[in-house]
């Protein structure tokens, strides 16, 4: 496959870019560009970000609650991941350059300022009907993102697996066992920078010998039910499972994207995985919190494009420093808030308050002639809207709500409790504006996500003369073909605060490391995952008699649609769907988590944080849950057979529309942060020719792609 990028023409006067949506497809983006300067040291781009409501963030959006000790109020459960390689280096340019700026106040400068590392994450395992947790840790390493193209590289990451087998082997106080290690480390060390050698060796020795091996780890496990070789047993037949399959299916040669056909279940039995391991929590985490789940519906497996599963698998053993990062104030602090500062300090200008409704086609110039944007409300004195609010503990943050003293209609907003972020919203937009090609932008960058498109890009799904990529008589257009096959769910979370620390109520079963916090996945549908975030007390503004402990709970949420946008107790009805949900969920599974508020028959509520001195379930009231239904926040699913339909960012059809964001084609195409930035960073490319292809890790990791 060749990809060609024509280039622009030079313009004595900056390229205007205009970028829908404020997501962190989006901001990357922006980034990216602002980067870029001339020879006096300007950018070389005039950039606009056209904003819904009065925050920036997308899925990641997060605000403060003024109302209740400033709480942090989340759309689910967000972190970094040691292996995001491309949002992990976004973020330290980020801090770089804001610690340049004399006398800054209220931002993070430093990435460990802002990051809180961690080793241990906790999986569960269910037999008879007994819930036991199994927690893994992962010790650090001295990686910097100085080391990005030496860890993201997959040979190195191959490499890493057998020599966590070695040293395993050389821990043991087995004699044969330390033998075999340094023997396996010999061997290693002589194919190591060969991956033909590598590849060989680990189908035709290693994997032979460990079907050997299991064969009767099997029958013990039959026989006596023991957990830590359980727990072993799993993690070397899935890794051995990986890596012949990566071989026996010449990655390497034709790329992940080649067996995203098959779903990940499928593909790992296929390549001796035992069903033990594909039914473990260890295995099935990876697809149930990227909620993969065919409308949202967890009464069935979650599914995942095996290529994408696979790329994730490895991805991780190449992790750095630590493997988990969590934020140490909420998203908005800790990432949303630096990188605004930062565009700011740029020049990029944003412009809160615009829903886009429609983009225009031209189809016989094959651009996007013009936009279509509804005023949600106008800044007083025609000043630019000022988001931030504090500083909080020190931090400027997002509020939960505009900041309606600045706004014209602030008063009727306020009075009338309206939500401008939502789509179901009965609010009368206050004035409308068209964005016109060569006036208002040289070129245009989608950053809205994909479950929007159906009611933005109609008449690009309706380009019949915009054909798909990928020849399918079912569809008429790329963008219907796409828009089609790419499945968006619902989701809900909810965050809980305590009246003492969360180590009184947590499992004491389960000993964690000093300094680790509970992070857990794939405990019980509907919620995939839960975190303890009380170290985030200190990141609020509570009395001294205050809440001690916070928990985060989040999954997805069963699908609805998208009933008419008329019909505004919507939102409401799902909300009150989430409350139902979350009450049924912490009375039927708080005990194995959490032992220490849970009664015979169920939680104990009194033990929630509520001034009102709630002891029932009218003290779930106080805490904050939510049901994330709008379009462009449903997460989005990347099921098997259904890559091949994701454009990159430069296949719009259409020469001055670039696309940006995880729901486009980014080599990885995982709902994450990771694969956002990725978007964001192959958007600015797509424009620019910056940053280049082998610096977005993991969009190309084989070379299988050329551009010129």
């Amino acid at each position: 496959m060749k990809i060609i990028f024509k280039a622009r023409e030079a313009k004595a006067m900056k390229e205007k870019v205009a970028i829908l949506g404020g997501g962190i497809g989006s901001l990357t983006t922006a980034f990216e560009l602002a980067q870029q300067k001339d020879e006096q040291g300007e950018s070389k781009y005039d950039i606009t970000v056209y904003q819904l409501g009065w925050r920036l963030g997308g899925k990641l959006a997060t605000g403060r609650n003024q109302e209740r000790g400033q709480r942090i109020e989340e759309h689910g459960i967000h972190g970094f991941l040691g292996a995001y390689y491309n949002a992990g280096e976004l973020m330290g340019k980020v801090f770089k350059h804001l610690s340049s700026i004399k006398g800054l106040s209220g931002f993070y400068t430093k990435f460990e300022d802002a990051f809180l590392k961690q080793n241990t994450v906790i999986m569960w395992k269910n037999e008879e009907a007994q819930w036991d947790p199994w927690n893994i840790t992962v010790p650090p390493n001295d990686k910097s993102y100085d080391d990005v193209h030496i860890v993201s590289d997959y040979r190195e990451r191959i490499v890493s697996i057998i020599k966590i087998f070695a040293d395993q082997m050389l821990e043991s106080n087995n004699y044969i066992a330390k033998l075999l290690g340094r023997r396996l480390l010999s061997e290693l060390e002589e194919r190591a920078l060969d991956f033909d050698r590598l590849g060989d060796w680990i189908v035709n020795v290693l994997a032979r010998l460990w079907y050997f091996i299991r064969t009767f780890l099997q029958l013990y496990l039959f026989l006596f039910h023991n957990d830590k070789v359980r727990q072993l047993f799993i993690v070397a037949d899935f890794n051995f499972a990986l890596l012949v399959g990566f071989f026996n299916d010449d990655i390497r040669q034709k790329g992940f994207a080649s067996i995203d056909h098959q779903n990940y279940a499928d593909w790992l039995k296929k390549h001796g995985a035992a069903n033990l391991t594909v039914e473990s929590s260890f295995v099935k985490n990876t697809p149930d919190i990227t909620y993969n789940f065919r409308g949202g519906d967890t009464t069935k497996d979650a599914e995942m494009a095996a290529g994408s599963f696979l790329q994730w698998s490895l991805r991780l053993y190449g992790f750095i420093g630590s493997f988990v990062m969590a934020f140490k104030a909420g998203s908005g602090e800790s990432v949303l808030a630096p990188i605004y500062r930062s565009l700011k300090e740029e020049g990029v200008k944003f412009e809160f308050f615009n829903k886009v409704t429609n983009l225009n086609v031209c189809t016989k110039q094959k651009i996007i002639k013009s936009v279509d944007i509804d005023i949600q409300a106008t800044v007083k004195g025609k000043l630019e809207y000022q988001p931030l609010i504090g500083p909080v503990a020190n931090l400027m943050c997002w509020p939960s709500k505009p900041i309606f003293v600045q706004l014209e209609e602030g008063s009727e907003l306020k009075s009338q409790n309206i939500n401008l972020e939502s789509w179901w919203s009965p609010w009368k937009n206050v004035g409308k504006k068209t964005l016109c090609a060569g006036e208002d932008y040289d070129h245009l960058v989608l950053g809205i996500s994909i479950g929007a498109h159906q009611f933005v890009c109609k008449d690009l799904i309706n380009d019949n003369s915009n054909k798909p990529l990928i020849l399918d008589s079912a569809y008429h257009s790329r963008w219907e073909a796409m828009v089609e096959e790419i499945e968006t769910v619902q989701t809900q979370a909810m965050q809980l605060w305590f009246d003492e620390a969360m180590p009184v109520y947590l499992n004491k079963s389960l000993k964690l490391p000093p300094n680790d916090k509970w992070i857990s996945g794939t405990f019980a549908a509907p919620v995939q995952g839960q975190v303890d975030f009380s170290d985030l007390i200190r990141a609020e503004e509570w009395p001294k008699d205050g809440p001690k402990g916070i928990f985060y709970i989040c999954g997805p949420q069963k699908d609805t649609g998208f009933p008419s946008f008329s019909d505004v107790g919507f939102p409401q009805n799902q909300n009150d769907i989430a409350k139902k949900v979350s009450i049924e969920y912490l009375n039927t599974y708080s005990g194995p988590m959490l032992p220490g508020a849970t009664l015979k028959n169920g939680f104990d509520f009194s033990r929630l944080y509520d001034p009102s001195g709630a002891t029932d379930e009218k003290a779930f009231d106080y805490q904050y849950w939510r049901s994330n239904i709008d379009p462009s926040e449903r997460y989005v699913t990347v099921l098997p057979g259904t890559s091949k339909y994701r454009l990159h960012a430069w296949e719009s059809g259409y020469s001055n529309l670039s696309l940006s964001g995880d729901w486009t084609n980014t080599g990885l195409n995982v709902g994450s942060v990771e694969g956002t930035v990725m978007g964001g960073r192959l958007a600015a490319h797509a424009i620019s020719s910056s940053p280049a292809l082998d610096l977005i890790y993991g969009f190309d990791p084989f070379g299988l792609l050329e551009s010129s």
